[in-house]
């Protein structure tokens, strides 16, 4: 009887002054965040769905078993994050049952750096099966007097997470309310309450995601995940915990990504061990992984007792298909705005020019013969400077023969009755300070390909030269060379090599 007693009072204490037995234990948690800190609920976009299952110490009798179903999304264009966890966590003859629904609202502070809040609430039941407990008395009736015992208690996690470009920092409480599981004396076999305290801690987490190559397709991502318990222990220290001080636990882990698609990464947890683990996502919408803890604590050296931990995640993410269509529909709007834009503002200019020409024309009505035409001549070259705006909007990138550009036989030096249609060009291209235009230089067929390549692009660079001499930065300049490739005329007669031989103008911007 006394020993089934002590029995029942040491797994209480044991379960209630370790965060192990309390924050259930995972080692995948860098595949779905949120279950470490309620901040990051929602930071994937898309909605997700998790399971979890993590079989650890497989050799011990009893040993702890964790299931869990998660699911979460971000919702009004990701500023608030949704999401809900059912779990099991088995432990020996006890077994916790909860739900926990998470919220996070996410405060964008600048371009880079956003501060999320992130608030949990759930609920918990807490069993002891006595039916499954081993002991060595079987014919100890007190046994039999036990029932199996069942408390429900109220959970809170209340946490908060910064991020900066790649950087992540958080932390998060939880057991936030620090409830207590009340197990009363059964009848007079226990001469007191026993008491489970949910005790409250601290899960501070630290990552930064290194991009290794140009085109993102290799990453490396470090983290760091620290727990301690924040409540000060009142009892007598237990086995492994000789300096009664509060217990904590770090986690130090590096997972490498290969085109967000296949992972593998290695982690260092404390007083445990080294945990490997693999993992992939399939057709674009479903993971999985896997994780392995090989146990290196000092009291389990050369032990065969403890046996294997294995842990293994599914995950699937909703709506892949639909966030791609929905990134190609804004893409399209996009560029439709772009050109009723463009639209508008050739309206506007058309407009404008619609009433400068109506106040010309009134203006003629009433000024005397001599001043006639004068007007008129500024009203043809109104009508002239639209028809050439309008040439440069619609005809954007079409090609224009310079056809007076004149130069020395087989040299590339201009000859002055070249400048009038320079000066022309010239003052287009002053006229429109956002025009920029690319000279391309032509030849007949006579001499060698090489010859009439290097010939024409010289030509093409006379006419750039001359044009940058002139105050035309050269940024909205570009010159090159065809040679004979592209003639416009028979290059049998001497009619047809004089009009190959050519300096043609490109409108590449306007």
């Amino acid at each position: 009887m006394k020993k089934l007693i002590f029995t029942l009072a040491a797994l209480l204490s044991l379960m209630s002054t370790s965060y192990s037995q309390q924050i259930q234990l995972s080692s995948t948690y860098n595949y779905n965040k949120f279950i470490i800190n309620p901040a990051l609920t929602g930071i994937y976009k898309r909605p997700q769905l998790f399971l979890v299952h993590r079989n650890q110490y497989t050799a011990m009798p009893g040993n702890p078993v964790t299931s869990a179903l998660t699911v979460e999304s971000a919702l009004k264009n990701d500023k608030i994050g949704l999401g809900g966890m059912l779990y099991s966590d088995a432990l020996g003859i006890t077994n916790t049952i909860g739900a926990k629904f998470s919220y996070a609202y996410k405060l964008k502070l600048n371009t880079d750096a956003c501060l999320g809040l992130g608030l949990g609430v759930g609920v918990n039941r807490l069993g002891i099966n006595f039916s499954s407990a081993e002991v060595i008395d079987q014919g100890d009736l007190a046994i039999y007097n036990f029932n199996a015992m069942n408390k429900v208690t109220f959970d809170a996690v209340g946490g908060a997470n910064f991020s900066w470009r790649k950087l992540n920092v958080g932390f998060a409480i939880p057991n936030l309310i620090n409830t207590k599981a009340k197990f009363h004396k059964n009848d007079s076999l226990i001469s007191s309450s026993s008491y489970f305290t949910y005790a409250r801690n601290i899960a501070a987490n630290l990552s930064y995601d290194f991009t290794l190559t140009n085109d993102g397709r290799h990453s490396l991502s470090p983290s760091v995940l620290f727990k301690r318990d924040l409540v000060k222990k009142t009892t007598k220290p237990v086995t492994g915990n000789k300096d009664n001080s509060l217990p904590w636990q770090l986690d130090v882990n590096v997972m490498y990504d290969y085109m967000k698609k296949y992972w593998v990464g290695a982690a260092y947890r404390t007083d445990y061990g080294v945990i490997a683990q693999v993992g992939a996502k399939l057709f674009d919408q479903l993971t999985v992984g896997y994780a392995y803890d090989f146990h290196t604590n000092k009291a389990w050296s050369g032990s065969t007792l403890v046996g294997q931990t294995h842990e293994i995640i599914l995950g699937y993410e909703f709506g892949k298909k639909i966030a791609d269509l929905t990134k190609q529909v804004n893409k399209l709007d996009t560029t439709v705005q772009e050109v009723v834009k463009k639209t508008d503002e050739l309206d506007s200019t058309l407009r404008d020019t619609k009433k400068k020409m109506e106040k010309m024309n009134n203006e003629l009505r009433k000024r005397d013969d001599d001043n006639f035409q004068n007007l008129k001549k500024e009203l043809d070259k109104t009508n002239a400077d639209l028809e050439e705006l309008r040439k440069m909007v619609n005809k954007n990138g079409s090609t224009y023969n310079l056809n007076r550009i004149y130069f020395k036989t087989d040299k590339s030096d201009l000859l002055p009755g070249s400048m009038d249609e320079l000066d022309e060009l010239l003052s287009v291209l002053n006229k429109y300070p956002n025009m920029s235009i690319k000279i391309m230089g032509h030849t007949d067929s006579r001499n060698s390909e090489s010859y009439n390549q290097k010939l024409s692009e010289k030509r093409a660079k006379a006419v750039y030269d001359y044009l940058v001499a002139k105050g035309i930065s050269a940024d909205r300049l570009e010159y090159a060379g065809y040679g004979k490739k592209y003639p416009i005329a028979d290059n049998t007669n001497e009619t047809g090599m004089q009009l190959n031989r050519r300096v043609q103008v490109k409108v590449t911007k306007f």
